[in-house]
């Protein structure tokens, strides 16, 4: 098919069909680079066709280039829109929902990279595509995913002491991912485990801990969440039960650091300075003298000494 659409352009430079053809072709076997060429040649073609732009997207997305995959996905989705019957064609609205969704998603593999180099990301930019998504199709999937986009777009407003909003943004990620869960209660634990992390952020300390029970009754194995586990027992002064979750979590994943961090100072809470500087030791040996300086701090020197 490449070759044949190839001699179609040799024939008529200018033939857009042939140039798209060109592109799913290269794409189908996973020549990226080629398929956007041929995209972006359609693209200029045409450059209000909504199912070009969309390809495009997901070539750039395949190559890692997030911030041209968001902007050819939001040309998609507006051309989509302006569709005179958009509102009939369930099809259409379906792809249209799924594009919104893998535009959230660009967004948040942008973050990673921005995070970095100390940027800001567009949360908020991929809660509003995400919360298209979802209006859209009403699945499952997208309200979760919608629920993790306020989660951390309200982060960002707390990282940038905009309480207020952040608060606000925490409600509807939790209300979203609270329907997510309830509508399928056997649904992954992702979803599980970041209700879980907006609960310790609004201070709903005992409704994070019953949710992170849930996540780790599951998967028991799962280091990360047996630490959020801890660290919401600590935060309601459970100083006993988050040392007994710590130690799990060292116990699965003996270089997880954060965990140690965490039995060192609930140890330490406990009374139990031999545990607390054996963490602290530990955390040395691993090589993170920022966290046990942390920890030097919390504890006035002493565990030091």
């Amino acid at each position: 098919a490449i070759e044949e659409y190839k001699r179609a352009i040799a024939l008529k430079d200018n033939y857009f069909e042939a140039w798209y053809g060109l592109g799913s072709a290269y794409f189908d076997v996973e020549n990226y680079r080629e398929a956007i060429t041929a995209f972006e040649r359609a693209k200029r073609l045409r450059n209000d066709n909504a199912e070009v732009v969309a390809n495009l997207a997901d070539a750039y997305r395949q190559i890692g280039d997030y911030n041209q995959a968001e902007t050819n996905y939001s040309l998609a989705v507006l051309f989509f829109e302006r569709q005179r019957d958009f509102a009939q064609n369930k099809a259409t609205r379906d792809l249209t929902a799924d594009i919104y969704g893998r535009w959230g998603f660009v967004i948040a593999k942008q973050c990673e990279m921005n995070v970095k180099r100390g940027m800001s990301c567009k949360w908020n930019t991929a809660v509003n595509a995400l919360d298209k998504a979802s209006a859209l199709s009403h699945d499952n999937f997208d309200t979760a995913n919608l629920g993790w986009a306020y989660y951390n777009a309200a982060r960002a407003d707390m990282a940038a002491d905009r309480k207020e909003e952040a608060r606000a943004k925490l409600l509807k990620a939790r209300d979203n991912l609270k329907q997510a869960i309830e509508t399928n209660p056997g649904y992954m634990q992702g979803p599980l485990l970041n209700l879980g992390m907006v609960y310790t952020d609004l201070q709903d300390y005992p409704a994070a801990i019953e949710t992170f029970k849930k996540v780790v009754a599951r998967e028991p194995k799962w280091v990360f969440a047996l630490n959020e586990l801890g660290i919401a027992y600590m935060n309601n002064g459970n100083y006993k039960e988050a040392a007994a979750e710590f130690r799990k979590a060292v116990s699965r994943d003996n270089k997880f650091a954060p965990a140690y961090f965490n039995l060192a100072h609930a140890e330490y809470k406990n009374g139990n300075m031999g545990e607390a500087k054996k963490a602290y030791s530990r955390l040395r040996s691993l090589g993170r003298a920022d966290l046990a300086t942390r920890l030097d701090v919390l504890t006035g020197g002493r565990i030091r000494k």
